[in-house]
């Protein structure tokens, strides 16, 4: 994000030692291939990460031209999914020329984590409102999605509408920091609070910060502790500690 301050460095030495500082155990790694030809590259690199605390999420881009072969490097390899920016990426969640990825996304079991809503960059803004993402929820009901940053950034009165209660993960990244604690708490249990999951969306915010403030929020012990750690072990299979950094 141009002119965005950075919590860390950008590099996983970085990375590792702001989870060090916040008391993170693990957390996921959701890069995202800007072009087509980029994600060839990613993938190999997330499938030759090795140190255990980094979960590696792969890519895809929907104008890629082997979709099946990446989705079945990526099953292959234990990759357990990917992240899409539709505007980054530029286009639109419910888009009909999708629907090809999403299926073998299905099929193969992957978690796809989608940008939801608005976004702070130079772009359009419409390509991943609640609404649409509901609509991709229904057609695919099979598909294990993560709506980020609350189901849409800056959408919350149409993630209420539209999205709420969806099969579909929410995380938590940027939106510890735009809603009160108050708005948070209500919000997670109007999706459901175990498909909420902890994310600080490093290095554009502080993981320590976002932390900070989930345990500031008015959640009980018990929902606190699906959030922080025990939704990501499920739908990860992973173990304590976990957050989408």
């Amino acid at each position: 994000m141009p002119g965005a301050p950075c919590f860390t460095d950008g590099t996983e030495a970085g990375l590792l030692r702001s989870m060090a500082e916040a008391g993170i155990g693990a957390a996921v790694t959701v890069p995202v291939a800007t072009k087509a030809s980029q994600v060839p590259t990613i993938n190999a690199l997330a499938a030759a990460g090795a140190d255990p605390r980094l979960i590696r999420f792969g890519a895809l881009h929907p104008q890629g031209e082997d979709l099946k072969g990446q989705v079945d490097f990526l099953r292959s390899h234990g990759i357990p999914g990917i992240k899409l920016h539709p505007e980054y990426q530029d286009f639109h969640v419910d888009d009909p020329a999708c629907f090809r990825m999403y299926e073998l996304l299905q099929a193969a079991g992957l978690i796809v984590v989608f940008h939801a809503g608005w976004d702070p960059g130079p772009f359009t803004r419409d390509h991943s409102r609640p609404e649409a993402l509901r609509r991709v929820a229904d057609r695919f009901p099979g598909l294990r999605m993560v709506a980020a940053h609350m189901g849409g950034y800056r959408m919350w009165d149409e993630v209420e509408r539209h999205l709420a209660g969806a099969p579909v993960w929410f995380d938590t990244s940027a939106a510890c920091e735009a809603l009160s604690g108050e708005d948070l708490a209500r919000l997670a249990r109007r999706h459901g609070v175990e498909r909420v999951l902890f994310a600080s969306d490093s290095p554009w915010f502080s993981q320590a910060e976002a932390l900070r403030r989930i345990e500031a929020a008015p959640f009980t012990e018990a929902e606190r502790e699906r959030i922080l750690w025990r939704n990501a072990e499920e739908l990860l299979g992973k173990g304590k500690g976990m957050e989408r950094g």
